[in-house]
């Protein structure tokens, strides 16, 4: 997390209490310039120290975000929107070590679709009727997939950052951010971990798949 520099100006002007003749001697405005010089790099250099005392505490924070996923410290995570009528609940938790495993649980429903969609893609579905599904995952990572888990992260808030840099830096230039769908090494060993069957199951999959056949025979799909 990097923190954009800001610039500061500021424009001193203290002669309205002198008397003008002497206010505008060549000793006077030369004196004059060198406490307005003084004055702002005081406050420049003051507002740089806060800066860098908060670049340093944001870092640390995020330190020790990054050590708290590797460790498995218990986390809990619990957010409802509902945008012009699209309705979506995200539950997930990092429940700590099992077995040796660091466990974590995810579920998501789906409120409502919104009369918007349901126009665009000429959806004819009850809200009560999606509502119903709502997949549950579980997930047990070792010490090592949390590493990279960690990894996936740091690659992906840094290429984002570079591209922030980039654009701050020359705004007038068009940068486009590396779209390629190659996924580096980390994200493709991750997506193995996440894939293989083992390490993360859908616990309710029969039910899904019976409210889906009932939907089906209703015709709603």
């Amino acid at each position: 997390m990097k923190k954009l520099l800001t610039t500061i100006v500021l424009t001193t002007a203290i002669l309205g209490t002198l008397p003008i003749t002497y206010a505008l001697t060549n000793t006077q405005i030369d004196n004059q310039k060198d406490i307005n010089h003084d004055t702002v790099t005081q406050i420049l250099s003051k507002k740089a120290n806060k800066d860098a005392v908060w670049e340093a505490k944001a870092n640390e924070l995020t330190t020790r975000y990054y050590n708290n996923i590797k460790t498995c410290e218990p986390a809990h995570f619990d957010q409802y929107i509902d945008i012009f009528g699209l309705k979506i609940s995200i539950k997930a938790d990092i429940n700590g070590w099992i077995d040796n495993k660091c466990n974590y649980s995810f579920s998501g429903k789906i409120g409502g679709l919104g009369k918007d969609i349901k126009d665009v893609f000429e959806i004819d579905i009850a809200d009560k009727t999606i509502n119903k599904f709502e997949p549950k995952f579980e997930c047990n990572f070792t010490k090592s997939d949390l590493e990279n888990i960690v990894t996936v992260i740091k690659e992906a808030s840094a290429s984002d950052n570079e591209a922030i840099s980039q654009v701050l830096q020359s705004p007038e230039k068009k940068y486009t951010k590396n779209n390629s769908s190659a996924l580096t090494k980390n994200e493709e060993k991750l997506l193995s971990t996440l894939t293989n069957g083992k390490t993360c199951k859908l616990l309710n999959k029969d039910e899904l798949m019976n409210n889906f056949s009932e939907i089906m025979e209703s015709g709603e799909l």
